[in-house]
């Protein structure tokens, strides 16, 4: 894919994650350029600094805690945004936890991405059909577990 077109799908994809995430969401392209991650994916207010010489302050809680052990949110998600027409070595990406592959294609005349989105999660190569409008609630149930 040429880099244009790249960098068009995209921002569709960044869209649509955003649409329905009441800005809950931040998705970013990563900093360092690498050839597996063109999207990532965060629960906003996520980003801490270090600050070097700073003192960390501890507090003690004691709480008591009933009923049933709550999965722990996702810190961040990473996302391959490739073509859905375009072979991808699932197996080679040499991708961790929290990555997924997103297979999109984008129609020319209406310069927009097509309804059904493939997403891969490549741990376990589950995969999954969804429509563009739902992406944001998507990654909401995986960063935020409800």
């Amino acid at each position: 894919m040429t880099d244009n077109l790249q960098e068009k799908i995209e921002d569709k994809v960044i869209d649509c994650i955003n649409l329905n995430a009441g800005g809950r969401l931040i998705i970013f392209r990563p900093e360092e350029k690498t050839q597996s991650v063109n999207l990532v994916v965060k629960r906003k207010g996520e980003y801490k600094t270090y600050q070097p010489g700073a003192i960390a302050q501890s507090h003690i809680v004691k709480a008591r805690v009933f009923g049933a052990k709550k999965e722990k949110p996702k810190e961040e998600v990473f996302l391959y945004i490739r073509n859905k027409n375009e072979e991808v070595n699932i197996p080679k990406l040499n991708a961790g936890k929290n990555f997924y592959v997103i297979f999109v294609s984008l129609n020319a005349i209406k310069q927009d991405i097509d309804d059904d989105v493939r997403i891969v999660r490549t741990d376990d190569k589950k995969e999954f059909l969804i429509h563009k409008k739902n992406l944001s609630k998507f990654f909401l149930n995986i960063i935020l577990p409800e």
